[in-house]
């Protein structure tokens, strides 16, 4: 079995198994896989969102290579898409709470909270 410091430094995933024994027999038992990866496979670049609030404009910076960005409402409704660029109007948005999920080069992906004034 492949231990969790070889795994970060092959950037390789690994599966752990183990038996949750249900009840007393053994015959009530289930067997779950589980999936880790080592720990730089995961690692989404560091970005800011700002100013936060917002009120007319946002500024995503990041180190990391920035494909898209969307701004999701809190029921999840996607309401904007900006590809290829890292700032971008918050105009003709009510003042609420939202979600922006950042989509960089290499397909991870990470979000803010972004309160508008």
């Amino acid at each position: 079995m492949i231990n969790a410091e070889t795994a970060r430094a092959l950037k390789q995933r690994y599966v752990i198994r183990w038996t949750a024994i249900l009840s007393a027999s053994q015959r009530d038992s289930t067997t779950t896989n589980v999936v880790l990866y080592g720990e730089e496979a995961n690692t989404i670049p560091q970005f800011t969102v700002s100013p936060n609030p917002a009120q007319d404009w946002v500024n995503v910076t990041s180190a990391g290579d920035i494909q898209q960005i969307l701004v999701y409402d809190i029921t999840g409704q996607l309401l904007q898409q900006h590809v290829g660029i890292a700032s971008f109007s918050t105009s003709t948005l009510p003042a609420a709470t939202y979600v922006i999920s950042v989509e960089f080069a290499d397909g991870k992906i990470g979000s803010r909270k972004l309160v508008k004034q």
